[in-house]
């Protein structure tokens, strides 16, 4: 597998809400959203066949968390391998975020003028804008963007800078050092905590960890209802499904046929498995017990500083306050490490 997430964004809070994004040579042909990602994400893709129909594979990938309001701004896009979405704040203008992947061998000048394209019709509309993407730019030093060898490469940071974005990611993408994964923004408190994760996924870039500032209101607990298969009645469910696969009808087409059978197999499954309700939770994967007792107390000590307001309790409370970050912190990357591991298990899910 030669790459796959490249990007994750977080929202700074207790209850985290993310972005990921993903781009390169994964083969996202022929493989539906819900084995990509859980259905806790909105998923937006642009596949490789789609703009390259000669070529297999590939693509991009934007998933953002379905508590964060966000829409697909396809009218925005051309025929490159850029996404443009939204999102859509409680408390602050509403954000552009534009997915990007030039590939290595691609004209650089066609790029630059289709991304010129792009910003010029966002900026139009929108005050907020992120990008980021894996723009190939190995010859650009990003601590001195003036600097440029090539004539390209100078046209790149004329563009971002003439649309008023800043480059915020210096870790080397690759063993070459080289930093291909760029993160622009338009306002240096929107993006901001650029971290590279070493070997969190089998790609051959590195995964980049940042803070988003975006305000959110923490949704109620949703109930579901849900399948109960620990009391299904496996026997006659069997039974039901043998029946099934001996009524295929040849005569259809292979989507009318796998559209009845899977609609005959829900219909069987409600039969056969009782059903639960099952409570959602605002909870990250990794925001475990020890995290929750942490994040209280932490609050704790906030109110406690906030009503006393003595120089030790606030000593106290940002003290209190580092540790839970740095916890946070390692258990996600502990957790996308985890995820690193299941992508070499079933990488078709990635």
């Amino acid at each position: 597998m030669e790459c796959g997430c490249k990007h994750v964004g977080r929202t700074p809070d207790s209850y985290a809400r993310n972005l990921l994004f993903f781009q390169g040579s994964n083969p996202l042909q022929n493989t539906f959203d819900h084995e990509v990602l859980p259905d806790s994400f909105r998923v937006y893709r642009k596949d490789r066949s789609t703009t390259q129909p000669s070529k297999r594979g590939g693509g991009i990938l934007q998933a953002i968390d379905t508590n964060i309001e966000s829409n697909r701004r396809d009218d925005l896009e051309n025929d490159f391998e850029i996404i443009v979405c939204e999102i859509i704040c409680k408390r602050r203008s509403k954000i552009a975020v534009i997915l990007c992947y030039k590939p290595p061998d691609s004209d650089s000048a066609s790029f630059n003028a289709s991304l010129t394209a792009i910003l010029d019709n966002v900026s139009r509309e929108f005050q907020d804008v992120c990008m980021l993407g894996d723009f190939n730019p190995p010859a650009i030093d990003w601590r001195h963007p003036d600097r440029c060898s090539r004539a390209t490469d100078s046209e790149f940071v004329c563009i971002t800078q003439s649309h008023s974005l800043e480059q915020i990611n210096f870790n080397p993408s690759n063993a070459y050092g080289n930093v291909l994964d760029l993160i622009f923004t338009s306002d240096l408190n929107l993006l901001y905590d650029v971290v590279a994760l070493e070997d969190a996924f089998p790609s051959n870039h590195k995964v980049l960890y940042f803070n988003v500032a975006l305000s959110l209101p923490i949704v109620s607990k949703r109930t579901r209802n849900g399948f109960n298969f620990k009391r299904a009645n496996l026997t006659v469910l069997q039974s039901k499904l043998n029946q099934l696969s001996e009524c295929f009808n040849e005569d259809l087409d292979d989507m009318s046929v796998w559209t009845s059978w899977s609609d005959d197999v829900l219909e069987t499954s409600k039969q056969c498995i009782p059903k639960v309700k099952v409570r959602s939770s605002n909870n990250s994967p990794w925001f475990d017990p020890e995290a929750r007792h942490l994040v209280n107390q932490k609050r704790t000590l906030w109110r406690k500083a906030k009503r006393i307001n003595t120089v030790n309790a606030w000593k106290r409370y940002k003290t209190r306050n580092n540790r839970v970050r740095s916890v946070l912190r390692d258990k996600l990357e502990l957790y996308i490490e985890s995820l690193g591991r299941l992508c070499s298990a079933n990488p078709k899910r990635f």
